[in-house]
């Protein structure tokens, strides 16, 4: 279990919490653990993650809705 992992669990018991904590992190590369072939909207891929508890990656590829998939920076 990752140092975050243990703090996010901690805070869940602590505040009694039903469901677990996500967190997001934007970077350069895909992590590695997530599966980047699914199509999700950027507000289904973070209740997938607490569902699934699952590392999802999005991209202009294959995130599904206009918002999150917009690249173009003004």
């Amino acid at each position: 279990m990752t140092d975050y992992q243990e703090a996010a669990r901690q805070l869940e018991d602590a505040l009694g919490l039903e469901s677990c904590l996500i967190g997001v992190k934007y970077g350069d590369k895909p992590d590695p653990r997530g599966d980047a072939g699914r199509k999700l909207a950027a507000c289904e891929a973070i209740d997938v993650a607490r569902r699934e508890r699952a590392v999802v990656n999005l991209s202009s590829e294959n995130c599904n809705c206009m918002g999150g998939g917009n690249t173009t920076l003004a």
